[in-house]
């Protein structure tokens, strides 16, 4: 008997001759795999530890190309051929293929807008406006000078303590952070309010100031962003700010919550220098009574 006719009487039993001359049945990404079912090895997939089919070490799976492909790391020069595999990259989704180099885009839509896409470090970040969300700084445009500021779930997009969100120029309808200790820019009084009561929206100058005019012709003056009376030691005050705006040293004035005036505190060495100087006074005090009570 031939070495085929054992086959052709296996195959007039159970009919099977014809998986025998198809070769092994391969399975795609994340199907099952095992003895018989083998992965597609043209796809670069080897059968995992649970039983499934998976991308072999060093590759990463795109759809777009129903397979694996290298992964695009910095060690490689960020290789690729398609944009889908840049985007399962550290790079992120805001990346794609640029002469067979993953690199970020300059733009990117979000909803209805086309927003800047910057990169730092190994990511890709779009671009974000005031009040949007972002999970760190970059994130946010940094040309209207915004940070990611903490707040219940999600960050936003704002200004820091020592700053307000007001127009880059009467002139124009583009807004940015402005330090408060600088006059920014205003268009109504309401505006202003963020620097307190006393702030007024200078019609000539079309911008934000505190002013004399609501406080009765008394001084006032800006201390961390908020307009305050000026008060001088010992003068009454309500808050602690009012005693601020008028100090050399600012750091060592407070409204006294007492006696509700403002107190300026020396300089620890000042202190401690004029306690000795009261001490040997004393000493020389108590000496002189001393040899004069001897001579006696």
């Amino acid at each position: 008997m031939g070495t085929g006719a054992p086959l052709l009487i296996l195959s007039l039993i159970f009919g099977s001759l014809p998986v025998f001359t198809r070769g092994i049945e391969h399975s795609g990404y994340a199907e099952p795999c095992g003895d018989i079912v083998r992965c597609n090895p043209k796809k670069d997939l080897q059968c995992g530890p649970v039983g499934t089919c998976a991308c072999t070490l060093g590759y990463v799976y795109v759809s777009a190309y129903e397979g694996c492909l290298p992964e695009p790391l910095e060690t490689n020069h960020w290789a690729c051929v398609m944009d889908s595999q840049c985007h399962t990259s550290e790079l992120g989704k805001f990346s794609y293929c640029d002469q067979k180099r993953c690199a970020c885009l300059r733009e990117a839509v979000h909803g209805d807008l086309l927003k800047d896409v910057v990169r730092q470090g190994n990511y890709c970040y779009l671009v974000n406006d005031y009040g949007e969300p972002c999970g760190r700084d970059v994130e946010c445009d940094p040309s209207s000078k915004l940070r990611c500021m903490p707040g219940p779930g999600a960050g936003r997009c704002g200004c820091n303590e020592t700053t307000h969100w007001a127009y880059l120029d009467p002139s124009t309808t583009r807004k940015a952070c402005w330090d408060f200790t600088v006059p920014f820019p205003c268009q109504s009084l309401e505006e202003c309010e963020v620097i307190g009561g006393l702030a007024v929206c200078d019609a000539r100058e079309k911008r934000c100031k505190c002013s004399d005019t609501f406080a009765g012709n008394q001084s006032t003056g800006m201390y961390h962003g908020k307009c305050y009376f000026v008060r001088g030691s010992g003068e009454p005050c309500s808050l602690d700010g009012e005693c601020k705006v008028g100090s050399e040293d600012s750091s060592r004035a407070t409204c006294d919550e007492v006696t509700k005036t403002c107190k300026h505190q020396l300089p620890s060495s000042t202190a401690i220098s004029i306690h000795f100087k009261h001490f040997l006074g004393f000493v020389l005090f108590t000496t002189v009574c001393c040899l004069h009570a001897l001579q006696f």
